[in-house]
């Protein structure tokens, strides 16, 4: 996969992402992606298989709009007892 890198010319934060910007572009115009860098990336059920983890007691996710996706993936759903996100409208 390729991670589109964010540039922030007025601020120093931005917000780089596995997905294409849409609106990020039309609201924060300072910010551009004229890069992308390849990633490797795993699903989460592979990732708590691969390390024998039987239960997770926090998982956070910050992944910038792929949330949906990462938890939609998953069956093992069940094994996390709390899921913080942050959700930007």
């Amino acid at each position: 996969m390729y991670l589109n890198l964010a540039e922030n010319q007025n601020q120093p934060w931005g917000s780089s992402s596995l997905l294409k910007p849409k609106l990020h572009l039309e609201i924060h115009p300072g910010i551009t992606f004229n890069s992308k860098e390849s990633v490797e990336t795993i699903k989460l059920d592979s990732f708590l298989s691969m390390n024998n983890i039987e239960s997770v007691d926090l998982l956070w996710l910050d992944l910038q709009g792929v949330e949906p996706d990462v938890l939609m993936a998953s069956n093992q759903l069940q094994k996390v007892k709390y899921i913080y996100s942050e959700v930007s409208v």
